[in-house]
């Protein structure tokens, strides 16, 4: 699993290290730590070292305890060696001694006391989040979860909609549905087009809300290219950010409730989506118009983030 974060400890400090590794996953910085990800019949120490040199930076709990391990002081001078940026984070008023004060002497310490622990854990994410910036999902992976959900909400429409006009033809009679669907409610379109149009409309909005409400908390798009929407914080968006995510990504559908020709009304749609998709083009941090009205972010991400997040 790639990670940013290589978390070390010593032994008896290993609720503090999991206390840490959680929240640091919560604001989807993710960390490395054993013995959690090492895989069974791997060689332990061999796991270690893989995982600081695949690592961005070290988070060092710092105690009277890791003062004295002989397996932090290694993993201390292999992230030296790899020239990784450490944060010592200290758990009790201890000084390193040694070895450990010759290679912590240069590093900014962060303090975890005195209580409450949760501001040192925000002063910690704070300083990795610089460190270690939120990888954005890519503009192109966009574009292609976009095109994905796209292809799936037309099959669904298509099958509703011949659900709709069948239900019709056998509450009805065919005669009298055609009669009816071919009637214009105004003077440019039929019933029948704007029956097609809602149905459409109604069809996207409930693909999204459903789905991004859902255990998965993503469409079927953002599962497949592996993507995850976050807050600004980097912390899990909670379901009321993300409603109000879907519905500014949606509105574009309104047109289709609109009685004018279906073929002006899915250009008007159509149009409106690439604007609201537009600035994920030309900003920064990649947010579309419905990423910045809810204070989103989409960034690359796994299923397995969530599930340590609390999203079983």
């Amino acid at each position: 699993m790639a990670h940013h974060v290589f978390i070390s400890y010593a032994t008896p400090d290993r609720s503090i290290a999991e206390t840490v590794c959680g929240y640091l996953e919560k604001r989807q910085i993710q960390c490395w730590m054993a013995p959690r990800d090492i895989l069974p019949g791997t060689d332990f120490t061999e796991s270690i070292h893989r995982a600081i040199n695949e690592s961005r930076t070290m988070v060092l709990i710092f105690s009277s305890h890791a003062a004295m391990s002989p397996h932090v002081l290694r993993e201390t001078e292999a992230a030296v060696k790899r020239n990784l940026a450490i944060i010592p984070f200290r758990v009790e008023a201890v000084e390193p001694s040694g070895a450990l004060q010759y290679y912590l002497g240069a590093s900014h310490w962060l303090d975890a006391f005195p209580s409450p622990m949760d501001d040192h854990l925000r002063r910690l994410a704070e300083s990795l989040e610089v460190m270690v910036p939120a990888v954005c999902a890519g503009r192109i992976n966009r574009v292609m979860a976009f095109l994905i959900d796209l292809g799936i909400g037309f099959v669904l429409w298509v099958l509703l909609y011949v659900g709709v006009w069948a239900t019709g033809y056998i509450l009805m009679g065919g005669p009298q549905w055609d009669a009816l669907m071919l009637n214009p409610p105004a003077g440019n379109t039929f019933l029948g087009n704007y029956v097609q149009g809602v149905v459409l409309g109604v069809t996207f909005f409930l693909y999204f809300l459903l789905l991004d409400q859902s255990r998965s908390r993503s469409s079927f798009g953002k599962l497949a290219l592996r993507m995850i929407v976050v807050t600004e914080k980097r912390e899990t968006a909670p379901r009321s950010t993300i409603l109000i995510r879907d519905a500014v990504k949606c509105a574009p559908a309104l047109f289709f409730f609109i009685p004018w020709d279906l073929g002006i009304t899915f250009l008007l749609a159509s149009a409106g989506s690439i604007l609201l998709f537009l600035p994920a083009f030309l900003t920064r941090k990649q947010q579309a118009v419905h990423d910045m009205a809810a204070g989103t972010l989409v960034i690359a991400g796994t299923l397995e983030i969530k599930r340590r997040n609390g999203h079983p």
